[in-house]
């Protein structure tokens, strides 16, 4: 018997469904597929309009043929958000590294992109960061982004002065809050939401970066890079990375559900799927790490790596996405007061909302192209996602003046 914050799950259990599915891409969908039919017997705190997915697909479709009218939509992760402002920091990355060979360069694009990653949730309304290429002032996720992008090129994660384009487990757990409210512009005017937790985060990273040896070898996040090629070549299915980038970093998300060693972070129980202790009962999201494989394909593709169905792997259930579908009224709260009321990120309102959304990105992917008669390689789902993200921001803003999510959650930072 393994027993974890008083849910025990018998050896029968996790050889049969089990949870270590509930760590496959596969699973998320399962699982939250049995929401989507769960909500259509009406046995959801939501009501379902699929007659209005027609106007929320035009919604997308809009927005695509304004923002990318030669439909080459690319594709969504964490590159998107450093080229704030159509200056192309990913382009002025590669022109750094120029005389780096492909996997050097591989290397040092995924050091940026994940600890910019852990670095990224929400920032408040009030802070904003002056960047230092083209002088604007920027908050959100792209003011995190570049500033982030900025302490990088300045070697603030790289303990060797003479290769500051990288990041290391020494200089992830010297890194002070002074230089990180420094390089972040915190000032008592300029407050941002959670400086300490992403402190405490890049320090774990930073740990977990010299205890994990055989997957670090240097120390360096993009050491994964080289753990996947000598896996399985140049050549692999998406889920490989996903797979490896959840057993990499299982130590530095926060533990909700532990199981023969197991961790499982961004997993939530739902009731009327089982008891808690049936893995069947449970609801995989894996947010960030789909957040952060996603941000991995770049630049592995431009070290020659083939990866194979990338649709393979699920949209991600952040607040925007399922923004998009609640501003639309696509989903609506069986109780009015919903919308003004606060939410644990593990209700099962939350739940279900996240569940929901899952499925209905794989609806909208289709609606979506469809409309622009463009197929599943002419418009990937990775740009569909790309699209539904930008479309959920824009929808907020519309109908919320700060362009808040329409739902209040109380969200640790990890997950929506």
């Amino acid at each position: 018997m393994v027993e974890d914050e008083g849910v025990n799950v018998t050896q029968h259990q996790v050889t049969g469904f089990g949870m270590e599915h509930l760590m496959t891409a596969r699973c998320v969908r399962e699982q939250c597929k049995k929401i989507l039919d769960l909500a259509r017997d009406g046995g959801t705190h939501f009501e379902l309009h699929d007659e209005r997915l027609g106007k929320a697909a035009d919604y997308v479709v809009n927005l695509i043929r304004r923002t990318w009218p030669n439909m080459d939509v690319p594709p969504h992760s964490r590159w998107r958000r450093l080229n704030a402002e159509g200056l192309d920091r990913n382009q002025i990355l590669a022109e750094m590294l120029v005389d780096v060979d492909p996997m050097e360069a591989a290397r040092t694009r995924v050091d940026l992109v994940l600890v910019s990653l852990l670095m990224d949730s929400g920032a408040g309304n009030l802070w904003t960061y002056r960047d230092h290429m083209e002088g604007s002032r920027r908050g959100r996720s792209e003011g995190l982004a570049c500033a982030g992008f900025d302490m990088f090129c300045a070697g603030a994660f790289s303990s060797d002065p003479n290769q500051p384009l990288r990041v290391d487990a020494e200089a992830l757990q010297e890194l002070t809050l002074q230089q990180l409210e420094h390089g972040f512009q915190v000032t008592a005017e300029n407050s941002l939401n959670g400086i300490t937790d992403r402190l405490n985060q890049l320090h774990a990273l930073g740990r977990l970066l010299a205890e994990r040896e055989s997957l670090f070898p240097d120390g360096r996040p993009g050491n994964l890079v080289d753990e996947l090629a000598a896996r399985h070549g140049k050549r692999m299915r998406t889920e490989a990375v996903f797979r490896l980038v959840l057993e990499a970093f299982d130590e530095i998300r926060p533990t909700r559900l532990m199981v023969n060693g197991v961790r499982l972070s961004d997993v939530w129980h739902h009731p009327a799927l089982g008891e808690e202790g049936n893995p069947e009962a449970y609801i995989p999201f894996h947010k960030l790490s789909l957040w952060m494989t996603y941000s991995m394909l770049e630049p592995m593709i431009a070290a020659d790596f083939h990866l194979l169905l990338p649709s393979e792997l699920p949209g991600p259930a952040n607040y925007r996405n399922g923004g998009l579908f609640l501003d639309l009224g696509v989903f609506v709260p069986r109780r009015p007061e919903t919308a003004s009321e606060t939410h644990e990120v593990s209700s099962e309102l939350v739940v279900e909302w996240r569940a929901l959304t899952v499925a209905y990105l794989d609806k909208m992917a289709e609606a979506v192209r469809f409309r622009l008669d463009l197929s599943d390689h002419t418009l990937p789902f990775t740009s569909v996602l790309e699209a539904t993200w930008r479309a959920g921001r824009t929808a907020a803003l519309e109908t919320r003046a700060d362009g808040s999510p329409p739902l209040i959650i109380e969200n640790d930072g990890n997950i929506l």
